[in-house]
């Protein structure tokens, strides 16, 4: 028996109870099927192998065709439900969780199933170490382990009680190596390379400036919701679909000549568990934000509106689709508008592949840079046991020149949060603009801030370094990060550790510009190096503003976590905040003076 909890999408009232598969259940399903049809969120009919499903975004196929013949062949040996009653098992178990899912998670949930379904017999209890077996290929998400036991709980025949005790076990198992591993890797993501995505940032931006001055029109309006995601999305942390579905009107001024962009942000993040109630209707799954934004993204807008208003069928959304079907997704789909299949919208599938197809055309062909799949590039893992306690750290590993990674889309969204913080963006803005009502599910991600501040230091190094050599008359031979930069010179300045010190505060007794470094003397702007200090030591200093940004970066995570008032923020989180900024600057200043250090041996 499986205890089910529902929210009512109308009244927001809870209802529990506690259900089992039956005649019963089945005809409230059909009822439940025909007012999902009714609402046009499913097309086709109960009884039928497929169910085109869709959310106003995306259009999917559900398939409920399973292997009959085991089926029948496990049946006769176990007491189990026709073939037929089986299949309306699974059809009912979709039905009921089809309100607490997202389209995607009911077909990958739908799909996972199928796979375990066939790695166990249907549940036979002499194949039960096959599907443990299979557990870590099939059902490595948690997601799909509660979906599979809560459907055994559902479905009473011969071995799903059985089963139900055994993915209770593995799922307690799993939970307890996945919180490990999260414990040992400081809850962090697996983020893509930050300097495949900058690199990207400058490449997108130059071939623009170069296609305004260009008469190809065509190729301007193919990439031209490309341009527009990254620029949007650098400023606004937005996922991917709500990108998507930005309305057409977006765009208006307010009497104090502001302008506002408005856009549609998910309200089925963040919620607690059993709280979610999924409509597949864009303005009840959706909200509206209003946002300031540049004059700069004002104009991009309209003119993509003017460029785009020849093939647009649809003016609900800003992206249009008509004029990607073919040319954009060379696989396109080309079903019929009257087809339900036809969801005639612009979806994160269509940018992925515009994304794919800029990288080959742009990317690739015009700037000559080698394309890296993101598992290609992996980067260096370092695992230190201290206590007994284990500790994984992700160390930036720079790519090769002429090389970039097909960085994951979603993660700009994170890259986006980081850069909030790192530029002085006021943090009750900064949740505002993250939207996230649990900000435990956001904030985790500035355990990454000191990769992407070594990633932004590498980057800045090797355009010194690049400009230094395009300048030298020095037909060979390397230029060292002492060759870059010049010695400050003063005509006064007074002997501290390892050089001296030119600072005008300093030199009348007083220690403002000491406070601002933490009275590290090498990290100051006004220190001129006379000593040397070898490279080792350098390292392990830099080392430690590393960590020391590792630190305030975490405790910025827990304050946001812990103060649940957004209209107001305490000057902990402000102060700690400033102190990550300046831990930032004095990092970049350094790696970059010293840069030689760790990119030049």
């Amino acid at each position: 028996m499986l205890l089910h909890s529902y929210y009512d999408g109308d009244t927001g009232i809870k209802t529990t109870e506690v259900i089992e598969y039956s005649e019963k259940e089945i005809e409230k399903s059909r009822k439940k099927f025909e007012e999902l049809k009714e609402k046009k969120i499913i097309f086709g009919n109960f009884e039928d192998t497929e169910w085109i499903v869709t959310n106003e975004i995306i259009t999917s196929t559900l398939n409920f065709e399973f292997d009959e013949i085991l089926y029948n062949k496990e049946a006769k040996k176990r007491n189990m439900y026709t073939y037929k009653q089986f299949v309306n098992s699974v059809k009912s178990y979709v039905v009921l969780t089809i309100q607490t899912k997202n389209l995607e998670s009911i077909r990958a949930n739908l799909n996972a199933f199928k796979k375990y379904i066939l790695a166990t017999n249907y549940f036979n209890k002499e194949k039960s170490k096959d599907g443990t077996d299979s557990l870590g290929e099939i059902l490595f998400s948690l997601g799909y382990m509660r979906y599979l036991e809560g459907y055994v709980q559902y479905a009473n025949f011969e071995g799903t009680e059985y089963y139900s005790l055994l993915l209770d076990e593995l799922l307690e198992k799993t939970l307890a190596i996945r919180n490990t591993e999260y414990s040992c890797s400081n809850n962090q993501r697996k983020l893509s390379d930050f300097q495949s995505i900058m690199l990207f940032d400058r490449i997108i931006e130059d071939f623009w400036e170069r296609i305004n001055n260009d008469s190809n029109i065509e190729r301007k309006e193919l990439y031209f919701p490309l341009y527009l995601w990254w620029k949007i999305t650098n400023i606004i942390p937005l996922r991917l679909v709500e990108f998507c579905i930005i309305p057409y009107d977006c765009i208006k001024e307010s009497a104090d000549g502001k302008n506002y962009i408005y856009l549609r942000r998910s309200a089925l993040k963040g919620h607690k568990k059993g709280r979610i109630h999924v409509s597949y209707k864009i303005d009840e799954d959706y909200n509206i934000h209003k946002y300031v934004i540049s004059k700069e993204i004002v104009n991009l807008i309209k003119e993509y509106k003017e460029i785009t208003s020849k093939n647009r069928r649809d003016y609900n959304r800003l992206m249009c689709h008509a004029t990607y079907t073919l040319r954009a997704v060379p696989h396109g789909d080309k079903i019929s508008d009257d087809s339900p299949r036809f969801c005639g919208n612009f979806t994160r599938g269509t940018l992925q592949s515009l994304r794919n197809r800029f990288l080959t055309e742009i990317v690739q062909d015009d700037y000559g840079y080698e394309i890296l799949n993101s598992d290609e590039f992996i980067d260096e893992r370092i695992v230190t046991i201290e206590n007994d306690k284990k500790t994984v750290t992700i160390e930036f590993k720079p790519l090769k020149d002429k090389q970039i990674s097909a960085f994951k889309l979603g993660d700009i969204r994170h890259y986006a949060m980081i850069n909030l913080v790192m530029n002085d963006v006021s943090p009750i803005l900064i949740r505002e603009l993250v939207d996230h009502e649990d900000v435990n599910t956001s904030f985790h991600y500035f355990g990454n801030t000191s990769k992407l501040v070594k990633c932004i230091s590498y980057m800045k190094y090797k355009e010194i370094c690049k400009k230094e050599y395009d300048k030298s008359d020095i037909k060979s031979g390397k230029i060292t990060s002492r060759k870059i930069f010049n010695r400050l010179k003063c005509d006064e300045s007074i002997e501290v550790d390892n050089g001296r010190c030119i600072s005008k505060y300093f030199l009348a007794g007083q220690l403002n510009d000491c406070v601002s470094v933490d009275g590290e003397c090498e990290n100051c702007d006004f220190f001129i190096q006379v000593k040397g200090i070898d490279k080792e030591t350098q390292k392990s200093k830099l080392k430690m503003i590393e960590l020391k940004i590792d630190r305030e970066s975490e405790l910025i995570a827990e304050l946001f976590r812990s103060y649940k008032n957004t209209s107001k923020i305490n000057k902990e989180l402000i102060q700690n905040t400033l102190k990550l900024q300046n831990s930032i600057k004095i990092y970049c200043d350094k790696t970059v003076k010293n840069g030689g250090v760790i990119w030049e041996d």
